[in-house]
């Protein structure tokens, strides 16, 4: 979100078209770029690779990787057993 932020309150200074922006546009455009492919190696690019390596450990060792589990719900007290 945080990234987003950034894109969209850069786009007015990388679109600008007046007098002196000639020195703020390249820079902008160049964060813009930064942020966008930075933005989709987090979320798109590392979690395929690290899901192919995963794949290829289970192959290769023939083992599964540890699956969280689900985390039983401590009892307040205030139930009545039956």
């Amino acid at each position: 979100m945080t990234a987003l932020a950034t894109i969209f309150g850069m786009l007015p200074i990388a679109l600008a078209l007046g007098t002196g922006t000639e020195f703020k546009s390249p820079m902008a455009r160049a964060a813009i770029g930064g942020f966008l492919t930075s933005t989709v190696l987090t979320l798109v690019v590392v979690p395929v690779i690290y899901t192919i390596f995963d794949d290829i450990v289970v192959r290769v060792t023939g083992k599964e990787t540890v699956k969280a589990e689900a985390i039983p719900v401590a009892s307040t007290g205030s139930e009545k057993s039956i």
